[in-house]
């Protein structure tokens, strides 16, 4: 959870107060919990069943600050929805802890997944702005550029690849994608880290 960030999460609502830097903010979701949990589950379990590549294993550091993320990658249009999301980020760790109790690869797989997405925008970015990968400055001046038109395309191949959202409110739908796309966003699945 961030700093500055008291959440309270009762049987069928949200709630999150933000004392940091943005303040005041303060975001309710009520009577939506249940929804929220009965979309966002099927969405991961698609993640995980869609992959069939093992991400185990792999180098894990701790997430940098949301704030130094977003100032590295220069979003501007994306950073308010992923400053908002951050307030939610325990709902879908609490998700992805459930699903990893039945399959320990859940998380991984999930994050692969996000990434893959990322990996193939930043490739076709790349290829249509004749950026050659290997000079670091070239990259990442490309997807600063860029960042938030990156942020959007993985949020419409998520929502692409969703299981039917049939008879669910959009606003949920939404919230359950924007939730996803922070996710991979603050765990460095989707941009780049900042080099300290």
């Amino acid at each position: 959870m961030a700093d500055g960030i008291k959440q309270d999460l009762s049987d069928d609502s949200i709630g999150a107060i933000s004392t940091g830097d943005y303040s005041p903010i303060t975001i309710n979701v009520t009577n939506n919990k249940s929804e929220i949990d009965s979309l966002l589950k099927p969405l991961l379990i698609e993640m995980v069943d869609s992959v069939k590549t093992s991400y185990r294993n792999r180098a894990t550091e701790l997430p940098p600050d949301i704030e130094e993320k977003i100032d590295y990658n220069k979003v501007k249009i994306f950073k308010d929805d992923l400053r908002d999301a951050m307030n939610y980020v325990i709902i879908i760790d609490e998700m992805i802890e459930n699903l990893n109790r039945e399959d320990d690869d859940a998380a991984d797989s999930i994050l692969w997944s996000i990434n893959q997405r990322y990996r193939d925008i930043k490739k076709e970015l790349f290829l249509e702005n004749s950026i050659d990968p290997s000079d670091h400055n070239q990259a990442i001046q490309c997807i600063n550029s860029h960042a938030d038109i990156i942020i959007n395309a993985v949020k419409d191949s998520i929502q692409k690849d969703i299981p039917s959202v049939e008879g669910k409110k959009i606003e949920i739908v939404r919230f359950c994608i924007l939730l996803i796309v922070c996710y991979g966003f603050i765990t460095c699945n989707i941009l780049e880290r900042p080099i300290s």
